[in-house]
C-alpha cells in the first residue's frame, strides 16, 4: 500500500473514527467509562484533557448562551460537572447532567455552526495524528534493519492503525518512536504490539477495570478491513 500524507490522513480518519465512536454520536455529548470527560466529534475529543475540544465546546456554549437557548447556569454546569466528571464521581452518580441539560447541550452541539466547528476540530486532530505517525515512519528508514512494516513507501495497515489510534489517545509518540528506532531486529507488527502492550494504560488495575491491550487492539483492527484508502 503506497503511502503519502494525504493517503495517511484518509486512513487515519476512517480508522480512528470507527474505533472511537458511533456516527450518530458525532454531534452529541458522550460520557465514556474511566477518566474520560465529556467527549464529542468523530474522534471523540475529550474536553477534560484536550484543550482544542474544550475550546470548541466553550465557544459552542457561549453561542448558546448568547442566543438564549441555554442559561448561564447550565453552561457552567456543563463546563464543570460535565467536563470534569471523573471515574470516582461517576461511580456514585453516572450522569453528571440532568436530562434537560443534556438535551440542551446536544441541541447546541447539533446546530449548523457547531457542526462546522466540530468538523474543523476533527480535521485538525486527524491531520496532527497522521503527521505524527508519518514522521515516525520516516524516522524508521534509518534503522539498521530498515523500516520494515512501517516503510513510508509500503506500510502495513494494521500496525499503522494501532499507532494512529494510540496517538489519538496519548497525543505524542516521541517515546514510542525512540523505542522502535532503537529496538533490535526487524521492525515487525509483533514489535509494535510489544511496545504498545507494555503501556501503563493497559496494565491490570487493582479494581479490575480498564481495557486490556488485546481488547483495544481487536477493536482498532476490526475497522481496518472496512477502510477504503484512496490511491495517492
Amino acid at each position: 500500500m503506497a503511502a503519502s500524507p494525504a493517503n495517511l490522513i484518509a486512513f487515519a480518519l476512517a480508522v480512528v473514527s470507527n474505533a472511537e465512536g458511533r456516527p450518530e454520536d458525532r454531534y452529541r455529548a458522550t460520557f465514556s467509562t474511566g477518566n474520560s470527560g465529556l467527549s464529542f466529534g468523530a474522534l471523540q475529543g475529550d474536553a477534560r484533557v484536550n484543550p482544542a475540544a474544550r475550546a470548541v465546546l466553550t465557544q459552542i456554549l457561549d453561542d448558546a448562551r448568547t442566543n438564549g437557548t441555554m442559561s448561564g447556569e447550565t453552561v457552567q454546569r456543563v463546563l464543570t460537572r460535565g467536563v470534569t466528571w471523573n471515574a470516582a464521581q461517576r461511580a456514585a452518580d453516572p450522569q453528571p447532567l440532568t436530562a434537560q441539560e443534556l438535551d440542551q447541550l446536544n441541541d447546541a452541539l447539533g446546530t449548523p455552526a457547531a457542526r462546522a466547528l466540530i468538523d474543523r476540530m476533527d480535521q485538525d486532530q486527524v491531520a496532527r495524528i497522521a503527521d505524527t505517525v508519518w514522521a515516525l515512519m520516516n524516522a524508521m528508514v534509518d534503522r539498521p534493519t530498515g523500516p520494515g512494516c512501517l516503510d513510508p513507501g509500503n506500510w502495513d495497515p494494521n500496525p499503522c492503525a494501532l499507532l494512529l489510534a494510540w496517538c489519538n489517545r496519548v497525543g505524542d509518540l516521541k517515546q514510542t518512536q525512540a523505542w522502535l528506532r532503537d529496538a533490535d531486529g526487524q521492525l515487525t507488527p509483533a514489535l509494535v504490539d510489544r511496545r504498545l502492550r507494555g503501556q501503563k494504560q493497559f496494565q491490570p488495575k487493582p479494581s479490575g477495570g480498564g481495557e486490556s491491550y488485546d481488547r483495544w487492539r481487536a477493536r482498532i483492527l476490526a475497522g481496518v478491513p472496512r477502510v477504503a484508502v484512496p490511491v495517492a
